[in-house]
């Protein structure tokens, strides 16, 4: 490139001045004297000794130039403000390029709280976009270089809380989200003004019914009522705008706990008036509730109509969960109406989205593991620093085993039962996929085809036969839910095939359960797998 070729391109105005900088120490440090064609170019050449001193004073000036261009705490901090406003508007790409620009420039003036404020920022703004890898690094940055700073402040405490949380339920360590969230609980306890403390103690409430659904149904439902107990009776703005999402949850509770589509719509009708009341761009959620109750309603068109009005918005603010669903609700309807063209089409988008999801979930689970198993060995270190605690832990030990060790005897013959039904199980599962009609019936079972009960029952005649003289009155439904129990599929996979709720299918379960008599200490997969 010709030496002043530079001058041609796109520069900011600290790029070109440390261009110009160079240049000025090169032409410094080499003394090449500059010449030019004056017959062509028709310009004055310096002389040498001349171009010399020019040169150096170029260089000087710039050197001063470019001290006064440090970046200040003041701008930095404007800079996370306006990283806050894009996260606001779901414009998270961009809020990382601005937080991690942040993270740079507070490291180069050793500004302490800009940079636990761009981590923090960043970590949030992953868990948003679904990369939780990213957002659990930044965490454990910020808990490994300013464990003093986070203990010293309550907010920052609770939303590091609130985002392992959120990355643990994403990542399926559910049990880990319920211990974040009750840590949380603990901190914004101290939260002075009544009305933030209440809340935040019902956005955590709702955090642990959600933790909850995928293993204890009883615990999830106790602490949704009791955040929307809290969020009714605040009188406040904010209040109306978490109400919205409340009503959202308390359709889906109505439509899939009692099939009550009258009191589900009713809810989420309210939940639409306070999106348009406040303009809120959540409003995607309220519409895609909308357009699956008027799937159930058969009221196809409609429900059509209120998904092309939320798909956009999903795509807009990258919220690609609900994009994935609004998809396949737009492909059931389309199947409805028999318009099998735009059914495959969607489906497609459905499929492929979801798949491209669930890899960058996956990349995500195994560096969380390792956090988690780091934690674990961290915590157990500390733990024997006092001797006088060592002496004691082992005494505790000691007993467990003692304790274990006695109670096992008298455990041992149910162990051995449980094992031999558990290999029975195995071995009627390893059968069942060495048969040909495996891969037909589990098709048939995905793509939810009408023929998929009938070709079951001749597969497996004896296991209807079975199940009428333990339950006479048993309905198609449930034996279909009852089949998809015998072929395996897990809870996730029954709810997606049939369309309903992981709650909806843990509810089924349950009261299957009771009216088949079924003993709360016998595994209800083992029990359909002996019939």
């Amino acid at each position: 490139m010709d030496a002043f070729g530079f001058l041609n391109q796109e520069h900011s105005f600290i790029q070109f001045c440390l261009d110009l900088q160079n240049l000025s120490q090169f032409i410094c440090k080499t003394k090449i004297k500059l010449t030019i064609d004056m017959k062509q170019k028709n310009l004055y050449v310096l002389p040498f000794r001349e171009s010399y001193k020019l040169s150096f004073l170029i260089y000087m000036i710039l050197n001063f130039t470019l001290s006064a261009q440090q970046y200040s705490k003041k701008q930095i901090d404007q800079w996370i403000e306006e990283s806050y406003e894009l996260s606001d508007d779901f414009r998270f790409i961009e809020s990382i390029a601005l937080s991690k620009k942040t993270a740079e420039a507070s490291d180069k003036i050793n500004y302490t709280r800009g940079i636990i404020d761009s981590w923090f920022n960043l970590a949030y703004d992953n868990c948003n976009l679904g990369d939780y890898k990213e957002s659990n690094k930044y965490i454990s940055k910020l808990e490994y270089k300013f464990p003093e700073q986070i203990a010293n402040d309550i907010d920052l405490r609770a939303n590091i809380l609130d985002v392992k949380g959120r990355n643990h339920i994403a990542l399926g360590f559910y049990r880990q989200a319920v211990r974040e969230f009750k840590k949380e609980l603990t901190v914004i306890n101290a939260i002075q003004d009544p009305v933030e403390r209440k809340l935040n103690q019902s956005t955590v409430y709702t955090s642990l019914a959600a933790a909850y659904s995928y293993y204890d149904m009883d615990s999830s439902d106790y602490y949704f009522f009791k955040s929307y107990s809290i969020i009714k009776n605040i009188n406040h703005e904010k209040a109306e705008l978490a109400l919205k999402f409340m009503y959202i949850d308390l359709s889906d509770y109505y439509l899939e706990s009692f099939q009550d589509i009258d009191s589900a719509e009713y809810f989420i009708d309210e939940s639409l008036r306070l999106s348009k009341k406040y303009e809120d761009k959540y409003i995607y959620m309220g519409l895609q509730a909308k357009a699956k109750i008027l799937y159930k309603r058969h009221k196809f068109k409609e429900s059509l109509t209120y998904c092309f009005q939320a798909l956009p918005i999903t795509k807009k603010y990258l919220r690609t969960e609900n994009e994935i669903e609004l998809y396949k609700i737009i492909s059931d309807n389309y199947a409805a109406l028999k318009q099998h063209d735009k059914q495959i089409l969607y489906l497609k988008k459905y499929i492929s989205t979801k798949d491209s999801m669930e890899s960058v979930r996956k990349s995500g689970v195994e560096p969380a593991t390792q956090i988690l198993l780091a934690q674990k060995d961290k915590s157990y270190k500390l733990s024997f620093q006092n001797m006088y605690l060592t002496i004691i832990i082992i005494i505790i030990i000691l007993l467990a085993v003692i304790s274990i060790w006695v109670r096992g005897l008298k455990r041992k013959r149910n162990i051995i039962i449980e094992q031999k039904n558990k290999l029975e199980i195995q071995t009627q599962d390893l059968q069942l996929k060495l048969n040909k009609t495996w891969d037909e019936i589990t098709g048939l079972a995905r793509t939810n085809d009408p023929v998929f009960l009938p070709r079951f029952k001749e597969i497996y005649p004896e296991f209807f036969d079975k199940f009428i003289r333990i339950y006479p009155e048993i309905t198609s439904d449930q034996l279909k839910f009852c089949a998809l129990v015998k072929l395996h599929f897990s809870t996730k996979e029954i709810a997606e095939i049939t369309f309903i709720t992981i709650r909806s299918v843990e509810t089924k379960r349950m009261r299957l359960r009771k009216k088949l008599k079924i003993s709360p200490e016998e595994d209800f997969y083992l029990w359909i797998g002996k019939l």
